[in-house]
């Protein structure tokens, strides 16, 4: 595939921020060819340790437009964050570390789900396991220790002890609200920033189950209609049924409400059914 020009110049620099065995990899929408107007960089890099943030700053200075934001920690969850603006494209750089990459794995390939509540995920989580789409999806620009071949030979075989620890999560709260009397209630008094909060946290734990049931990693919370549509085992009209409950385009009546449940009761019925297939 064809490597962003702005990812090739700004490797030389980024590379000089990590310690030891290390890797680089081309990442989000760019690595899986779904690039558009509004993409931004993604950049992965893995390193047995990371510089300080006064050495990042100043290994990045040359090609950084103005402020370099850092945050997080490289051994722990998503990793550090290092966002800032170069030639006016933004870069958003992750730097994880060699350990951590290697314990989530095992905890993947162990049926370990490790759900950690997080603002900026809309789904309320941020879980181990997309570490495994990540791997699967990037575009190694940089592996010089042949960390990242080892790592995606890994993450290609999908672990049968995480999919049934996925389900064992999500099946249930896939239909916690289905039957519940105060959803019934806020449905009759139209009360629809309640009702659509739980239709939307219903959505995240359905398409939770549906990429174990496809054994697929999950990706996160974007794009989430695009990829239903390119699951082998799914409920009929799961795109179009998708699109109808998170956005029904009409006046919240009682009758669409209702509705509406109608829909997602449906979707959790026939996805539960594809599990115990």
């Amino acid at each position: 595939m064809a490597v962003p020009l702005a990812a090739e110049r700004l490797l030389p620099s980024l590379l000089r921020i990590l310690k030891g065995p290390h890797a680089a990899a081309l990442g989000g929408s760019h690595a899986k060819r779904a690039a558009d107007e509004h993409s931004d960089l993604d950049l992965y890099l893995f390193a047995e340790a990371v510089a300080s943030p006064a050495e990042i700053r100043a290994a990045l200075a040359s090609i950084a437009d103005a402020d370099i934001a850092i945050g997080g920690a490289a051994n722990h969850l998503w990793g550090t964050n290092i966002d800032f603006r170069a030639g006016g494209l933004l870069v958003e750089t992750t730097v994880r570390t060699v350990p951590l990459i290697e314990s989530t794995l095992a905890e993947c390939e162990r049926g370990e789900v490790v759900a950690t509540p997080m603002p900026w995920c809309p789904g309320g989580f941020f879980y181990n396991h997309a570490a495994l789409a990540d791997l699967a999806s990037c575009h190694p620009l940089h592996d010089p220790d042949g960390l990242l071949e080892t790592w995606r030979s890994r993450a290609a075989a999908y672990p049968p002890a995480l999919r049934e620890a996925i389900v064992a999560r999500h099946a249930p709260l896939a239909t916690l609200w289905l039957d519940n009397p105060h959803y019934d209630s806020a449905i009759r008094r139209a009360d629809v920033v309640y009702t659509q909060s739980i239709v939307l946290a219903t959505i995240h734990n359905l398409l939770q189950l549906l990429y174990a049931i496809n054994e697929t990693p999950f990706p996160g919370d974007k794009r989430a209609i695009a990829h239903a549509a390119a699951f082998r085992r799914a409920p009929r009209d799961l795109p179009a049924t998708l699109a109808r409950l998170a956005f029904p385009a009409a006046d919240p009546t009682p009758a669409l409400l209702a509705e509406q449940r109608t829909h997602l009761r449906r979707l959790a019925t026939e996805t539960l059914a594809l599990w115990r297939e």
